[in-house]
């Protein structure tokens, strides 16, 4: 069924610049949207093909693990919600640093020339003295800087390193889709692995494959990221698994050191001018412990011997509660107008990184703020996708699930893209082939269709 758009008669008159300036917003807003040719819905009675999906319409998860579960779903306004429940209120200082100031400054300086000291505790050492700075000072560190394309300024610093890490917060998708934006740039450089947290053992054909299903990871039943492996396939790289296999492994440095050596096992050691790039949840990829944890990225450069590029982008993003947001990515954003991912670099092409993790991290990634169109993030939409408008017809399935999975992939295959049905909502798509599954709030599947998104 091809979409027909209707303009609705308004019941007062208007007089012709008023008609034009609608005419105007409505090209605007529909020119966005591609031709597409959805099919009729064919009735379906699959009994829990998709119990996530229900666990997650019945709230029966923290609000951290919902936000995540939100992401999967396409549902990102309400990823968005739940980031912000979990969070913690971060609308006053960076940390809270009670005393006498030029007393403990004096003692941190004279540590720092103290050759005994190890080279980790003097980083964060370093550390407290610029978080001093910033609580007693309040350096206007944007007035030093300006913006840059972050991809590719990372692009150009990887140039020189053999070992690329990059975070992200585990409910972001956004995060993802900027991780993906290095993948080709990259592998022009020389990078051949991609080296992903969240890979499973279960899956020892995925490199075949060539696209992740259903056992392939935790994260990776995010389309978002789903998509970024398929295309780290396609490129050509090399998927590494480097999770701990130890069940006995608590979280923290053990398990942080198992991951370390699995990379370094499955890349460096068997190829020795590897190039490797690595994907990492939050702290993981810090290039400086303490006593009480040894994050996986200060272990590898250990093993290595030689340093990584680190870049934190899962800090600097918006949340829609400004008590709940980086007080320097607020203050950024009032001083620029931020429309891509970005860094600051100052005078001397240094990049900025907030005081709190300078030491621990080479670059900080500044995204833009979430905006949506057609009930989707902005950021979802890539230069090879569309919007494709969900149909009127499908509106009786409001409130159920709509994936779409490429026609030459599995029925297990992670869709290519999946939203909550509701009323002026697109798919985001690159052109293709697809097969439409509709699954309600039970987690049933009662429905199948297809899509030629051109």
């Amino acid at each position: 069924m091809k979409q027909v758009f209707t303009q609705n008669p308004k019941s007062a008159p208007m007089t012709p610049t008023q008609l034009l300036g609608i005419s105007l917003l409505l090209m605007l807003q529909f020119a966005c949207i591609h031709n597409s040719e959805f099919s009729n819905i064919s009735p379906v009675d699959k009994k829990g093909y998709l119990e996530e999906f229900s666990a997650y319409c019945n709230h029966e998860f923290s609000a951290e693990i919902m936000a995540v579960r939100a992401s999967f779903f396409g549902d990102h306004e309400n990823t968005l919600k739940y980031a912000v429940q979990d969070a913690r209120d971060n609308s006053s200082d960076i940390a809270v640093i009670d005393g006498d100031y030029e007393a403990m400054k004096l003692r941190v300086e004279k540590a720092l020339t103290d050759s005994t000291v190890s080279e980790d505790a003097k980083a964060r050492m370093r550390e407290f003295l610029a978080l001093i700075e910033y609580q007693t000072d309040r350096p206007d560190y944007f007035k030093r800087v300006q913006p840059h394309n972050a991809t590719d300024f990372i692009v150009s610093r990887a140039d020189h390193f053999q070992f690329t890490l990059i975070n992200e917060a585990h409910y972001s998708s956004q995060n993802r889709a900027f991780t993906r934006t290095l993948l080709q740039p990259l592998w022009d450089k020389g990078y051949r692995y991609l080296a992903l947290e969240t890979l499973s053992y279960d899956d020892p054909d995925i490199n075949d494959r060539g696209y992740a299903e259903r056992n392939s990871g935790f994260y990776t039943a995010d389309p978002v990221f789903a998509e970024m492996v398929a295309e780290a396939l396609k490129i050509g790289y090399k998927l590494v698994t480097y999770e701990t296999r130890s069940q006995s492994i608590a979280d923290g440095t053990e398990r942080d050191f198992d991951q370390a050596m699995n990379i370094f096992n499955q890349t460096i050691k068997i190829d020795s001018n590897a190039k490797v790039l690595i994907h990492a949840g939050y702290g993981h990829i810090l290039e400086v412990g303490d006593d009480g944890y040894q994050p996986m990225g200060a272990q590898l450069k250990r093993l290595l011997n030689k340093d990584v590029l680190t870049i934190d982008q899962e800090r600097m993003v918006y949340l829609p509660d400004s008590t709940k947001m980086n007080a320097l990515y607020m203050e950024a954003h009032k001083n620029f107008s931020i429309t891509e991912p970005s860094v600051f670099l100052d005078g001397k092409n240094k990049p900025f990184v907030e005081p709190f993790v300078q030491e621990s991290i080479d670059i900080q990634v500044f995204h833009p703020k979430t905006e949506f169109k057609f009930n989707r993030p902005t950021w979802l939409k890539s230069d090879e996708s569309n919007y494709y408008l969900i149909p009127d017809d499908y509106l009786e399935y409001e409130g159920s699930l709509i994936q779409a999975i490429d026609m030459d992939r599995s029925e297990s295959a992670i869709p290519n893209d999946q939203t909550i049905i509701k009323k002026n909502t697109a798919l985001v798509l690159p052109p293709g082939k697809y097969k439409i599954h509709i699954v309600d709030r039970n987690g049933n599947l009662i429905g199948r269709a297809t899509l030629e998104a051109n």
